[in-house]
This record gives C-alpha cells, sequence and structure tokens, in this order.
C-alpha cells in the first residue's frame, strides 16, 4: 500500500514538472489559443463548440446566374427605340465633344506670332481637334458594339447553363 502511495505521488509530481516546464517555456504574455477563442459568457463545451472553432465554416448562399423572364426580353417598340437612339446619339455627342486640348488663345506662342502664321496654326488646331473628336466617336462606337457583344455572350452562356441543368450535367 506504501508503494502504490509512493508511485502516485512521484506520476502528481512529474505532472506538476511537466506543467511547470511548459509554463517556464511558454513566452510572457502569450495567450492560450484555445482559451482565447472562447467567449467569457459561455464556458459550456459540447459538440457544437469544438465544431464551431476547429469545423468548417458556415455555407454561403451564392445566387443563381440571373435568368430574364421571357415577359422582359419582348422587343421595343418604334417609339421606344427611337427614344433610346436618341438618348445614346446625344450621350455619344456630349463625350466626343469634350475637350482636353488647350484653345489656341490660351497658347502665349499662338499670341507672339504673325497673323499669318496664326491663322495656319489655328486651321491646324482646328483640323487636330476635328481629328480628336472623330477619334473619340470612333472610341465610343466601338465600346457601344462590345457591350453589346458581352451581352450577348452573356445571354448565350446563361442559356447554355440553364440547358446544362435542365439535363442534370455539371
Amino acid at each position: 500500500m506504501l508503494e502504490t502511495r509512493d508511485t502516485g505521488l512521484e506520476e502528481g509530481a512529474r505532472s506538476r514538472d511537466d506543467c511547470d516546464m511548459v509554463r517556464a517555456l511558454r513566452p510572457r504574455n502569450h495567450p492560450d489559443v484555445v482559451k482565447s477563442t472562447l467567449s467569457t459568457r459561455d464556458l459550456r463545451f459540447n459538440e457544437t463548440t469544438i465544431d464551431s472553432i476547429l469545423g468548417a465554416p458556415d455555407k454561403i448562399y451564392i445566387p443563381e446566374r440571373y435568368m430574364p423572364d421571357e415577359d422582359d426580353e419582348k422587343e421595343p417598340t418604334e417609339e421606344e427605340r427611337a427614344q433610346r437612339e436618341q438618348k445614346a446619339e446625344s450621350i455619344r455627342k456630349m463625350l466626343s465633344e469634350t475637350q482636353t486640348t488647350v484653345t489656341a488663345t490660351d497658347n502665349p506662342e499662338v499670341k507672339s506670332e504673325t497673323s499669318e502664321t496664326a491663322a495656319s496654326s489655328s486651321s491646324a488646331f482646328k483640323a487636330k481637334i476635328a481629328a480628336e473628336k472623330k477619334e473619340r466617336e470612333h472610341l465610343l462606337a466601338l465600346n457601344q458594339i462590345l457591350a453589346r457583344q458581352v451581352m450577348e455572350k452573356s445571354r448565350v452562356v446563361a442559356g447554355i447553363v440553364s440547358i446544362d441543368k435542365d439535363f442534370g450535367i455539371s
């Protein structure tokens, strides 16, 4: 009986020594990771507590791709189409007429030149502005064409995805 007490004391002393060594080797002000993740209010340990810490995160709901109804895709009337085209044209005109260059009167070199060279530089300046305006109109037209192609391609892809889902293809 004395022997069992001695072995129990030795095991208890050994575990205390291990705890002391762990405490001594742990850096100062080092938080305990498990204790720091738990709130102090809810110290009940159960399966959900462990799963919330170590398990997979909750699933995130991702909505399906927008599939427009047939009613939404009806063709606009001639009035609506004309109104849209007029609005697009006014926006195109406004954007193409936006000037980023300085005017001839703001340029000090033009003011000091003679009237003949000023007239020729003025016409060159106007030609440059016209070329820039034409280039901007061209870029806007390309952007509009590209936007239409992207819209058509997304409709095609959406149609393929819906067909795949109907037939169970993944």
